[in-house]
C-alpha cells in the first residue's frame, strides 16, 4: 500500500492543472469495472446515444459514491487537505446547506408562477401522498447529485484552478469544464444546455467563494434545483401549453434551454451575491 501512495504522490505533486486531469482520470478507472456490467445489465450502449432516465440514475450514483475512496486516497497521495476539497469546519455548514437547499427548490416554484400567469402552464395536483412518496428518494438523489458535483467542481477544480489563475478566470475554467463534462451523459441533446449549464456553475462558483471557500450553500442550491426539477417531472406536476414560447419555458427536460431557467440563475446569483455583502 506505501508503494501504491508513493507512485501516486509523485503524480499528484505536479501542476495544480495536470492534477485536474489525473483526477478525473483516476475517478474514470475506478468506475470503469463497475460502469461496464452495469450498463450491460441496464441496456445502455454509449455510443448509441444518451442513458434513459432510468438507465441514468444507478450509473450516476455508483459514480459518484466512488468519491468518498477516490478522496481519501487523493489526500494520502498529495498535500492537500479536505478543506481544499471545499469542506471546511463551519458551525453554520449545516444552515447553509438547508439555506441553499430552500432558496434552490423555491426558485424553481416561483420561476413557474409568470407562466402560469400567462396561461403556458397548467398545474395537475396529485394526492399529497404520492408527493411524499416521490420527494423524499427525489430529495436523496438531488442531495447526492449536488453535493458530488460541488465536492468535484466548486471544491477541486476550483481550488486547483485558483493556484494558476485569478479568481474571475478560474470560476470561467471551472464552469465550463462542469458545462463540458455533461454532455457525457447527455450527448448531442445537451449542446443546447450548455450556456445555461456554464451559468449554473458561475453562480454556484459565487455560491462557494462568499463562503470563503466552503461548498455547503452551493451543494444546497444544486440539491435544491435538481430536487425540485425532478419531483415536477416524476410527478408529471405541469403541463406545458402548446402556445407557451419554447424561448421562455425551454424545450422538454431541458429548463436550461428556456429564458425563465436563465433568469431563475441570474436572479439567484444576484441574491445570494447581496447576502454574501451583508454577511
Amino acid at each position: 500500500m506505501g508503494s501504491v501512495f508513493g507512485a501516486l504522490r509523485s503524480l499528484t505533486v505536479e501542476h495544480p492543472l495536470i492534477q485536474v486531469c489525473l483526477f478525473f482520470g483516476a475517478w474514470f478507472l475506478l468506475w470503469l469495472p463497475i460502469a461496464v456490467p452495469l450498463a450491460y445489465q441496464l441496456g445502455w450502449v454509449p455510443w448509441r446515444g444518451a442513458p434513459s432516465a432510468q438507465q441514468k440514475i444507478p450509473l450516476v450514483l455508483s459514480l459518484y459514491t466512488l468519491l468518498v475512496p477516490l478522496t481519501w486516497l487523493w489526500l494520502q497521495a498529495s498535500d492537500l487537505r479536505i478543506a481544499d476539497f471545499g469542506w471546511q469546519p463551519l458551525s453554520d455548514s449545516g444552515v447553509s446547506l438547508m439555506s441553499g437547499l430552500l432558496i434552490g427548490f423555491l426558485g424553481v416554484w416561483l420561476a413557474y408562477g409568470p407562466q402560469w400567469l400567462q396561461g403556458w402552464v397548467r398545474w395537475n395536483v396529485p394526492s399529497a401522498t404520492r408527493l411524499l412518496l416521490l420527494l423524499l428518494p427525489l430529495l436523496f438523489l438531488g442531495l447526492v447529485v449536488g453535493v458530488a458535483e460541488e465536492w468535484v467542481f466548486r471544491g477541486f477544480v476550483l481550488y486547483q484552478f485558483q493556484a494558476v489563475a485569478d479568481v474571475p478566470l478560474s470560476v470561467l475554467l471551472s464552469s465550463s469544464l462542469f458545462a463540458v463534462l455533461h454532455l457525457i451523459w447527455d450527448g448531442r441533446a445537451g449542446i443546447a444546455q450548455l450556456p445555461g449549464l456554464f451559468l449554473m456553475g458561475v453562480v454556484l462558483a459565487i455560491a462557494t467563494l462568499i463562503m470563503q471557500g466552503e461548498i455547503a450553500l452551493a451543494c444546497g442550491l444544486h440539491a435544491g434545483w435538481v430536487t425540485a426539477l425532478a419531483l415536477l417531472d416524476s410527478a408529471q406536476l405541469t403541463e406545458i401549453s402548446e402556445q407557451a414560447p419554447r424561448w421562455v419555458t425551454g424545450r422538454d427536460g431541458q429548463a436550461l434551454t428556456g429564458a425563465a431557467g436563465i433568469l431563475l440563475l441570474l436572479l439567484t446569483g444576484v441574491f445570494i451575491s447581496a447576502y454574501g455583502f451583508i454577511r
